[in-house]
């Protein structure tokens, strides 16, 4: 979705493209705009072209039939827009009720808007990392995910580790560089929630926080484990047993541990760049392309300024300081001595 978008009809489209297309969306050489719907006329249409064309490196037709070829593809365009517009207005609803139903029954006294779960990986003691997940309004956010190296526990103290992640994610939010979540969501059971709990008082935050993990009920149907939920100043956990709203906090541990496996396995196997990037927001196939024609090597993408980065064509600011992003996650390129996480400088 887009946030933000105000004024008539032409400064809206304005606003959408610009948001739609400048994250490092793919510009096609044609736009057909809906003018009925947005309202533009020709010479919206053909400033709307010297932007785009201007933001593409090539030229781009912006068009708003009223006859022709286009005019029913627009409308079918539009009857599907508004099918889709509908349908997330109701799941929009759906999980607005069920944030409600989270927040009432884990006592956060409001909706679980923002959500943060942390997971640990490591096999046989090496390369253990750490990895938060972030959900906002029931929507998963891969641009807010952060991985972590882990450099101080010991390789066998799983619930060091674990404090380890806290303290340094926490470490931000006491300093008002990230927000605070309504609820931290740990992936174990009561020895680390117990234990977080402890560093959370001592960092002086007030933090509702929450465990998961897999529990010894069982569900009628097909005898499958049922999470349970642990709770701090609670003996005895909350079953996940087909509650929406609960079912949200399996799904984000769920996340976690895909993310923290896939940390894992980078380090472990040695992964290259250019693999990591096809999960960078906005660098498809041939940006990838440009990227390695540009640069040929990895040492020198990853040597390179963000300025330089957006120089490549289809490859827009934000998406640059993304790519540096995902290359100082390399320990092989931007990190060749240390073990530090991208979120904690050396």
């Amino acid at each position: 979705g887009y946030t933000g978008v105000g004024g008539d009809g032409a400064d809206k489209l304005r606003q959408l493209l610009v948001q739609h297309y400048a994250t490092g969306a793919e510009i096609p050489g044609r736009v057909v705009l809906d003018r009925q719907v947005t309202g533009a006329e020709p010479e919206d249409a053909a400033a709307l072209a010297g932007f785009l064309s201007e933001l593409a490196g090539a030229q781009v037709e912006v068009s708003s039939p009223s006859r022709g070829t286009y005019l029913p593809l627009v409308k079918l365009a539009r009857r599907n827009a508004e099918e889709e517009l509908s349908r997330r207005v109701a799941l929009e609803e759906v999980r607005r009720q069920e944030l409600e139903r989270l927040g009432n029954r884990l006592g956060l006294g409001g909706p679980a808007r923002h959500l943060e779960c942390i997971d640990l990986s490591t096999t046989g003691g090496k390369r253990s990392t750490g990895a938060v997940v972030v959900m906002i309004d029931g929507n998963l956010r891969p641009d807010l995910y952060r991985r972590y190296r882990i450099k101080q526990a010991a390789a066998d103290d799983d619930v060091g580790m674990m404090r380890e992640v806290v303290r340094r994610r926490l470490d931000r939010v006491r300093s008002g560089e990230l927000p605070e979540p309504d609820l931290l969501l740990l992936d174990g059971g009561k020895g680390h929630l117990n234990a977080v709990a402890a560093l959370i008082e001592q960092m002086g935050l007030s933090i509702a926080l929450a465990a998961i993990s897999k529990g010894r009920h069982k569900r009628r149907s097909g005898m499958q484990v049922a999470d349970e939920i642990h709770l701090p100043g609670r003996k005895n956990p909350i079953v996940v047993k087909g509650s929406g709203e609960l079912l949200l906090l399996s799904r984000l541990r769920d996340e976690a541990h895909r993310f923290a496996i896939g940390y894992h396995r980078m380090l472990r196997d040695g992964r290259s760049a250019w693999s990591v990037l096809e999960q960078v927001k906005g660098v498809g196939p041939a940006i990838r392309a440009r990227l390695l024609e540009e640069f040929g090597t990895l040492e020198e993408l990853a040597k390179a300024d963000e300025k330089r980065i957006a120089g490549v064509k289809g490859v827009t600011p934000p998406v640059a300081a993304r790519i540096k992003e995902a290359l100082a996650e390399l320990p092989a390129v931007a990190e060749p001595a240390g073990d530090y996480g991208p979120d904690e400088p050396p």
